[in-house]
Formats: structure tokens, sequence, C-alpha cells
């Protein structure tokens, strides 16, 4: 029944009865209560499609979000940092994670440790001294179920601590895979990862291969403190290398290269996108595809003015189509689409993120912008780091996200 209908029926029947009678107000009454009920439960039709590839649903998304851009609310509620005391003053953030406390992990890499904080901004502890391999501790992640907190201690080594902050053991890479005629002429990195449960990890694991095809590639794999790593994906190119002509190999590459990306929706599924192709799967702990996300997008390319900041060095003719994948609690997909030209190190970061928000049902819902470097979305909250350009202080921010229970998620078909 739509409004205008209504109010056809409204002049139709008022010509015929009453405007005194009781039985006309009644129905008057009605009708506007039913127009109102209609004008609430109008609905906004998503224009993608959904198909079955191989037993595997498929939601392709349109190019344009189902409810548009959408700004964030947010309200700084604690500041974290200061050089006055050791405890609080940091040199290099690399991550920022919460507990189901509402405890804050931050990992200060380049002091060689994480700082625990309870959520009033209190120092608590700080976890690494005495293990042997906490070098560069850069990316921190909380198994919700064990409440055990992985550390990647460098970039071979996780380190794992329980609930109590008490060391427990370890996932380290103990050798290098190798694959046909390639020779892997640099150590395997763990560049991202999650936690599948209190020992066990979701890991994208970057070989160097030289010989024949020289290139980095990256795969998604299993790893334990006890087993080796179980291969779960296809191998991904990330950039070629090139013999430097002194009997070594460079790297060519401008910071805009396609790469691979992990996050964790749930305490039952991953994601993860080769950033080549604006395509992102969804698997469980096992590497079964669940289903895939795709999103109708023209691929970015390089502007003359940006080429002319590489000078001679070579520049391809595409960028990849996004830069890092990042979930909330409720599983909620952002998926971020710029990052700051240069060599930066990552704290110097001062750009906001632009980023597509996905349900968690893979469907495109908005456009929006994060704070630069932000590390998690929980609860209501947003957390991230930053550095004062004036004074150089670097602190951790919590800020509450005003309008978190307004983000609309519902999908009409």
């Amino acid at each position: 029944m739509s409004v205008k209908w209504i109010s056809i029926n409204i002049i139709i029947i008022g010509g015929i009865m009453s405007k005194k009678s009781i039985y006309f107000k009644a129905l008057l009454v009605f009708l506007f209560l039913s127009a109102g009920v209609v004008q609430g439960r109008q609905k906004t039709p998503w224009k993608g499609t959904l198909e079955i590839d191989k037993g595997i649903r498929v939601i392709k998304n349109p190019a344009e979000p189902l409810y548009g851009d959408i700004k964030l609310d947010l309200q700084e509620e604690l500041s974290i940092g200061s050089k006055s005391s050791a405890e609080y003053a940091f040199h290099l953030i690399s991550d920022v994670k919460s507990d189901n406390q509402g405890n804050i992990y931050i990992a200060d890499t380049k002091n060689l440790r994480v700082q625990k904080f309870d959520s009033n901004g209190k120092y608590i502890k700080t976890l690494g001294k005495g293990v042997d391999k906490f070098q560069q501790p850069s990316k921190i992640e909380i198994d919700k179920t064990s409440e055990n907190i992985f550390i990647r201690a460098s970039l071979q080594d996780i380190e794992i601590f329980d609930g109590k902050d008490q060391y427990k053991n370890g996932v380290h890479l103990k050798k290098n895979p190798t694959r046909g005629d390639f020779v892997v002429g640099y150590p395997t990195v763990i560049t991202y990862f999650r936690p599948i449960d209190s020992d066990h990890v979701m890991a994208i694991l970057g070989v160097e291969y030289h010989y024949k095809n020289s290139r980095v590639i990256r795969s998604i794999f299993r790893l334990d403190s006890n087993s080796n790593p179980k291969s779960l994906s296809k191998e991904y190119l990330h950039y070629a290398l090139v013999d430097d002509g002194y009997g070594g190999w460079d790297a060519t590459g401008t910071d805009f290269e396609p790469d691979l990306y992990l996050a964790k929706i749930d305490e039952k599924s991953y994601i993860c996108g080769y950033s080549k192709e604006y395509e992102l799967n969804v698997f469980d702990s096992e590497g079964k595809i669940l289903y895939r996300i795709k999103k109708n997008s023209s691929r970015p390319i390089f502007t003359k003015e940006e080429r002319k900041r590489f000078r001679l060095d070579p520049v391809p003719e595409f960028k990849a189509y996004f830069y890092n994948l990042l979930t909330d609690s409720k599983g909620r997909i952002y998926v971020q689409r710029n990052i700051t030209k240069g060599f930066l190190n990552a704290v110097q970061e001062n750009t906001n993120r632009e980023v597509d928000i996905f349900s968690k049902d893979g469907y495109f819902l908005y456009t929006s912008t994060l704070p630069p470097n932000t590390c998690e979305i929980k609860d209501g909250f947003l957390y991230a780091y930053s550095v004062s350009g004036a004074s150089g202080l670097e602190s951790v921010k919590r800020q509450k996200i005003k309008n978190w229970d307004n983000i609309n998620e519902r999908i009409d078909q």
C-alpha cells in the first residue's frame, strides 16, 4: 500500500461520508497510521547479484554502497602517552589491541616491549622481558576464548602469553619451504596473522624465491609450535626481484603493489584478499572457502604527478585495489583503499584511511574514513595511535563511536 493510494482513498471517502461521522474519523486515524508504517518500511533495494560458482556463494556488489557515505561520530575518551614516565614513553608504536576486560596492549617496537594498561589508562605490566626472541614486537592479537595474547616478536616468531600475561610458548619458523626448482634466498617472514585457538594461528607467510623465477610470494598457512606450516592457499605474487649486478637481489616496487591481506571475522571464519583483484574470500580454520565477496570497481591508476615522484624507477600502469583489511566486533569488514605515499615509519602516517564497509555477509554498505593508524574497532570504540608533529609524543587514543548503533546493516533483495 503506497502513501499516494491512501491519500486518494481519503479524498474519495471524504466525499461520501460526513466529516462528523465517528466512523470516518476512525478510518482517517487508521489510514494515517498505516501510511506511517508503510513509510517506515520503505526498502532500500540492493542492486548486486548472488551467484554460485563451483559450489561457492559469490556476492557481487555494485560500485556504489547501499547506504552511501557514513561519518563515524568519534569522541576521544582516553589518551595514553607521556614523555615524563618510562612506562608511558613509546618509541615507534606499531599496534594496539584490547582484551575482554578492556585492558589495552600497546606494541612499543623500538623499546622491545608490549605495555599493558587497564581500561582507565593506568600502567599494569610490561610483556616481553626475558623472552629471547622478543626483538621487534609489532603485531598483537588476542584469542577471545582462551584470552591468550599472541605477539609477533620478530619477522619469524610469534610469542604466546596466557590470560595472566605469563609467557607460554611460541610459534617459531624453523625452516623455509621450498618448491620445485625454486631456491629460497631469504628467510620466510610472517606478515599478518590471526589466532585460531589457544595454540594455533592463521598467518600469511612471505617467501623470496631465487633462481629461475626471482620473486616474492605470499601464501596463507596454518601454524602452531609443534608442526611444520600447513599451506591453505595458492601462492600470490607480491613483487619481482632483479639481479643488482653485484651478486645480490633488489626488490622493485612502489609501495602500491598488490599484496595478500588477512583479518578475522568471528571465532569460526577469516577473510583474506589479494589486492590485484577486488575479491575477498571468507574461509574456515581449515582453509575451506565459505563464500566470496566481489565489488564492481575500476582499478586505480598512477597519475602523471605520481609517476614523477618515482623518477627513473619503473612504475606499473595500475595500483592495487586496496591496502589492508580490518574487521570490527560485529564482523563488519573494512577494506582500506588508500595509503600515504612515500617511505615513512608507520607511526608518522597522518592520512585518514578511506574504507569500503561490508556487512559480515558480504554486502557493500557504506564508504567512510578512519583515523590514521586505526588498529581496532570493538564494542563501539575505536583504538588508534598517533604522533604529535610538534613534540614527537607518541600516544594511543580510545574514541567512542557515538553513532555505533545507527550503522544500518539491513539488506532488502
